[in-house]
């Protein structure tokens, strides 16, 4: 029994008797069913290996995190990124897997990922800088699929002249919306907090302060710089960077963090040292991780459609499109921790 013969017998697609067999959500309860009778019926097993020699495709999608990801406990926006590709690509019957980068040199990475035929498909993850043109030219010499999620440039200009799509988040728009926000809100005194390490931060920092230079009245921005034994864009990062800094925000109405974790450190240093938020201090986060409802007060952030960039990838990749460059933006997420 083949998986076509299955579907031709329940009267439905190959993909929704994949999707049943995978457990994926998006198929009615009644088509189910009768797909699950089926497979108990014929014994019916979905013979991966089968199909990959067939087709000479592993159905399997390679995720490379380049050489600044710090972990999945650490980088919490792109951790839950990553969640939501699993979810999209296995709505479509793919398996997704992480490749890290660690040290490794870029072109290392995929070199050996193409060699050891891991994958039919790669998303790369640029956190930081995009990969180098020689580190992709093996993916397009052998016709590999290939997307890249990354920070959005100043100019929308990636890999001139070359086949390569992008999905780009638009962190320079979230500072200005922070900015923009903020000085609504009548802060005139602001501290910024800022991660050297950190191209997205740069664009986030670009944005923001360009956004408040342009304003009829002065604002004061203090940059504070995250050097601290734990990473800028982690909890105990933003709760360090607030303890070493105590005195200088003491002096400013607002804070606008790296990230929404370093924003909750910062709001749990604040409340140790009896400064109460946002009465005393307003604080701002970016990226609407879930904790954000989880504290009290709950955090005013900037948000990205994750969903959105799973999505675009997913459909970049499936649908077979050429050069497409997909931005990102960012909307404000309004709670109760800026007053």
């Amino acid at each position: 029994m083949t998986s076509k013969k299955l579907a031709m017998l329940a009267g439905v697609s190959q993909s929704t008797v994949s999707r049943v067999i995978n457990g994926c959500p998006g198929v009615s309860e009644k088509k189910r069913r009768r797909v699950l009778e089926l497979v108990e019926q014929y014994h019916f097993e979905l013979d991966d290996n089968a199909r990959s020699l067939r087709t000479r495709m592993l159905s399997r999608v390679g995720v490379v995190l380049d050489r600044d990801f710090v972990g999945f406990d650490i980088n919490l926006f792109w951790a839950t990124i990553y969640s939501r590709l699993h979810i999209a690509f296995q709505e479509e019957g793919y398996t997704v897997f992480p490749v890290y980068g660690l040290k490794c040199e870029e072109r290392v990475i995929l070199n050996r990922l193409i060699g050891q035929k891991q994958t039919d498909k790669i998303i790369i993850v640029s956190i930081n800088d995009l990969y180098p043109w020689e580190a992709l030219e093996p993916l397009l010499a052998k016709k590999i699929p290939f997307v890249c999620i990354s920070c959005r440039s100043a100019d929308d200009c990636y890999y001139p002249d070359r086949e390569v799509n992008m999905v780009a988040i638009d962190f320079y728009e979230a500072g200005r919306k922070a900015g923009e926000f903020l000085y609504e809100r009548g802060h005139r005194k602001i501290a910024l907090h800022i991660d050297e390490n950190n191209i997205s931060s740069s664009g986030r920092c670009i944005g923001f302060c360009e956004v408040l230079e342009g304003k009829e009245e002065s604002c004061q921005v203090r940059r504070i710089n995250g050097r601290t034994a734990s990473p800028a864009i982690s909890f105990q990062g933003g709760f360090e960077t607030a303890e070493a800094n105590l005195e200088l925000l003491r002096g400013v109405t607002a804070v606008f963090a790296v990230n929404d974790a370093s924003a909750l450190g910062m709001i749990s240093a604040f409340q140790k040292h009896g400064l109460r938020v946002p009465e005393d201090i307003s604080v701002m986060g970016l990226n609407n991780i879930p904790m954000c409802t989880w504290w009290d007060p709950q955090l005013t952030t900037v948000a990205f459609d994750i969903d959105k960039i799973a999505r675009h990838a997913c459909g970049i990749l499936l649908g077979g499109e050429q050069k497409v460059n997909t931005v990102i933006t960012p909307e404000l997420i309004i709670r109760d921790s800026v007053k």
